[in-house]
């Protein structure tokens, strides 16, 4: 099974290939809710590194190789349009950088406030403690043994929030 970073737009067109979907439930039954990455992965196996699922009443565009990505994100015309939860966080936390739409000044201020912080040479700056705190996880997962379940998803959560208190 290939690797595939898989990102999120949502779309109504057609002509992308995808799995046919179920009246009402969509492409529900084509993913494993306990193993969602795996199924994304297989479908972009099947159907290429860009396929579209239907969930519920949502036409969802998946993008599952680097170069795509990368393409899509560095585009002029890529917009930024906070959807679903996040759309509902704004009645409580308004236009900050992740609720705010693009022609948001909120966003722009945001945006232009982080980018030096996140920017290549900043992150390079960064790599020493990135790695020791990395390193530590791994050193965490070794020493738990063989037998003891590892929660990756919070663990790499906590490696994330631990990365951006750098």
């Amino acid at each position: 099974m290939a690797t595939h970073n898989v990102a999120v737009a949502f779309d109504k067109r057609e002509s992308i290939p995808g799995p046919s979907p179920l009246p009402l439930l969509g492409n529900i039954r084509d993913i494993d809710v306990k193993n969602t990455v795996r199924s994304l992965n297989e479908l972009a196996d099947s159907y290429g590194p860009i396929y579209r699922l239907k969930l519920g009443v949502a036409n969802v565009i998946i993008i599952s190789s680097y170069g795509l990505i990368n393409e899509v994100l560095s585009r002029k015309e890529f917009i930024k349009y906070p959807v679903g939860t996040v759309m509902r966080m704004r009645d409580v936390i308004h236009d900050s950088l992740i609720t705010a739409f693009h022609h948001e000044e909120n966003w722009a201020i945001a945006h232009r406030t982080l980018v030096p912080a996140f920017g290549p040479l900043a992150i390079k700056q960064m790599f020493g403690e990135m790695h020791d705190i990395g390193s530590q996880l791994v050193q965490k997962w070794i020493h738990s043994g063989p037998i003891t379940a590892i929660d990756v998803a919070a663990d790499l959560q906590s490696l994330a929030l631990d990365t951006l208190a750098l």
